[in-house]
């Protein structure tokens, strides 16, 4: 089996498979479109949550928010070391 992870950007969060890398053929992009954006990106180590094989934990614990561009609604995820994850909404 393969260790799964998330990369998060401004207006794209992409699935990937063992180490992020832009260009990797197996990438599963999702596209922000509209007035749509991913903010405060607090992830230890950067921008990318990968989880462990079978037990799912990340040494990447943190939380981003995705919000409508104006603010005035948003939603936060939370991911634990756990890789449990809980969203809190605006």
């Amino acid at each position: 089996g393969y260790k799964y992870g998330v990369h998060f950007e401004t207006y794209k969060a992409v699935l990937f498979k063992e180490t992020y890398s832009d260009l990797a053929p197996d990438n599963i992009n999702f596209v922000l479109t509209g007035p749509v954006s991913i903010s405060n990106i607090s992830i230890a180590g950067g921008n990318n949550i990968t989880f462990k094989k079978i037990s799912g934990e990340t040494d990447n614990n943190g939380s981003v928010r995705i919000s409508l561009n104006d603010n005035s609604r948003y939603v936060e995820i939370d991911i634990e070391k756990t890789g449990n994850s809980f969203m809190l909404q605006d």
